[in-house]
């Protein structure tokens, strides 16, 4: 299907929600030999060419099996805590954690509508966290987005190229 999208409409992105439920989709149930990683790490593997092959951006959503007891008490999310294959921490270029704190945090009204996002891999750019707010119909940044300024440190050469700029 999005082979045929990109052929006659265009397409930018594929997004595959939730892969517990892909990934089972195509196990045998009747066989022994099936196993969730052999059948995650080809799907990751496929939808990596599939979007070399396409050119487009391929997001696949997942919701965590289980959490570690680190997570669950507030530490920031590491890759290792990713569940699955470990084609699935090293395949993609960006990796991002979301977290609403509400259910780290003892379903606390107050902390209903806080949320955070860990980018916990970028192959090309840096790591970090993003606060957010929650809101039902969309996440939305809850301060300014970052300036260049901001995501580009100012080397020597610049700050003296701009003095001589200014005078």
């Amino acid at each position: 299907m999005a082979e045929a999208a990109k052929r006659t409409q265009g397409l930018d992105f594929v997004i595959v929600d939730y892969d517990q439920l892909v990934i089972e989709a195509g196990m045998n149930p009747n066989s022994d030999d099936d196993n969730i990683f052999r059948h995650q790490r080809a799907f990751v593997f496929a939808a990596k060419k599939l979007a070399e092959r396409l050119d487009i951006c391929f997001l696949f959503l997942s919701q965590l099996r289980k959490l570690s007891p680190a997570v669950l008490k507030g530490a920031q999310p590491r890759l290792d805590d990713i569940w699955g294959d470990s084609s699935v921490r090293n395949t993609p270029h960006v990796i991002l954690w979301a977290s609403r704190e509400y259910f780290t945090s003892g379903m606390k009204k107050e902390s209903e509508r806080k949320a955070k996002v860990y980018v916990l891999k970028s192959r090309n750019d840096r790591t970090g966290v993003v606060d957010l707010e929650f809101d039902p119909e969309r996440l939305r940044f809850s301060d300014v987005l970052p300036t260049e300024a901001d995501s580009i440190p100012e080397s020597k050469w610049q700050r003296k190229f701009a003095k001589q700029l200014a005078t």
